[in-house]
């Protein structure tokens, strides 16, 4: 507030405020010279000089306490217009506090059930896998149990076949006209193989290159006297597996080792079925499927007639 200069006027919206709550005239109190205010009070004219003097201190007096009045209303009006801004400021700043506090909760609630929903799905998916897994190992047993039965009624069926002496008769009778010139031969051979077989040879086979699965149905088959003395019996037959599978069942029959090796068998057998080679394990059941079938085609080749089964 300047009330030195009427020409500056006061157009502040709190300093015309403050006046009109004082009821002030803003005129009355621009700083004016003693002769103007002496003009401004005719009465004064015909007074003292004294008087007009201390009519003028006692106007300036009561014009400059206005004005400090006004000042200091001004003053306060203005502290508490801070104050209020203030404290819209702070009651602002604590709203978007509230609210950013309420989002991230709102956000944090949010993440929780994300990591609920996450944790139940890792758990369902964790339980469908091992139901899966345990599912698999059941048809996985089932079809190794169907398997291991087909393989036991296939070995029933095959040996159930070597032991039917009349087909082995019957292939007796064809060969007797044949073998004639070695029957002396056959008939000490016979003898000595079936002597062996009746009293079990205690002759066993090396265990080669992992020849085991070869080894058990050999030494089972050399024990069913039909099937050997049929084998050992034949001279005619010029084929390298079954010249190599004679020579092993007589050894096994009539050598004095106590084991004997199949290597040379093996050898013969496995450049025909490539299945069997190198020192990788087989199956017992499937190597005595692959020589009863091989036999049966050598035979009904070179005899011209049918046999015994394939299976």
């Amino acid at each position: 507030m300047d009330f030195t200069n009427k020409k500056i006027k006061i157009n502040s919206p709190r300093s015309k405020k403050v006046l009109l709550a004082l009821g002030l005239d803003e005129n009355k109190l621009y700083e004016i010279s003693k002769k103007e205010y002496i003009d401004s009070h005719p009465e004064l004219k015909q007074a003292s000089e004294e008087v007009q003097d201390k009519r003028y201190e006692h106007f300036n007096n009561r014009r400059i306490k206005a004005i400090e009045d006004a000042k200091k209303a001004r003053q306060e009006l203005i502290d508490e217009s801070e104050k209020n801004n203030e404290k819209e400021e702070e009651e602002v700043v604590q709203s978007t506090q509230e609210e950013l506090i309420k989002k991230e909760l709102e956000k944090l609630e949010l993440i929780k059930k994300q990591q609920i929903g996450e944790i139940k799905n890792m758990i369902e998916y964790e339980y469908n896998q091992k139901e899966a897994y345990k599912k698999n190992k059941r048809k996985e047993k089932e079809r190794e149990e169907k398997e291991l039965k087909k393989k036991e009624e296939i070995s029933i069926k095959i040996i159930d076949s070597l032991k039917n002496k009349k087909s082995f008769k019957n292939f007796n009778n064809e060969n007797k006209s044949k073998n004639s010139i070695n029957n002396s031969m056959d008939e000490e051979t016979t003898i000595n193989s079936q002597k062996n077989i009746q009293n079990f040879s205690k002759i066993g086979i090396k265990n080669q290159s992992v020849n085991d699965y070869m080894s058990s149905v050999i030494q089972n088959l050399k024990n069913i006297s039909i099937f050997t003395s049929q084998i050992l019996k034949n001279k005619n037959l010029n084929d390298k597996i079954f010249i190599s599978f004679q020579k092993l069942l007589n050894n096994l029959l009539n050598s004095k080792l106590q084991n004997v090796s199949l290597l040379e068998f093996k050898k013969e057998f496995s450049q025909k079925y490539k299945i069997f080679e190198g020192s990788n394990q087989n199956d017992s059941v499937c190597f005595l499927i692959y020589l009863i079938n091989y036999l049966h085609k050598l035979f009904n080749i070179s005899n011209k007639k049918k046999y015994f089964k394939r299976f």
